[in-house]
């Protein structure tokens, strides 16, 4: 099953990382700087309660570049980007 996460910040990104960590086909979608970091060096999670930190290889891409047909969509964006997003991923074949 295919899997987005769009909007990869704090939430999305844990969301992403622990789903990447359990083996899940999942997208991270992001954009600009975030992206390139995510692209270039993966996702890093630093654990709050004892300061040890993880990093792993993720698959991240902006909203213009995926062209997958996911089962399942975390949104993670603001209330202004939902219309683009539910329009992109719900009435377009």
């Amino acid at each position: 099953m295919k899997y987005a996460v769009i909007g990869a910040g704090g939430t999305g990104g844990m969301i992403g990382f622990y789903m990447t960590k359990a083996g899940k086909d999942v997208t991270l979608i992001a954009r600009g700087e975030h992206l390139a970091k995510m692209q270039e060096k993966g996702l890093t999670v630093e654990r709050m309660w004892d300061g040890s930190m993880e990093t792993l290889p993720v698959s991240a891409t902006d909203m213009e570049h995926y062209r997958e047909r996911p089962a399942c969509i975390f949104y993670m964006g603001t209330a202004q980007s939902l219309k683009t997003m539910t329009e992109r991923f719900l009435f377009h074949q």
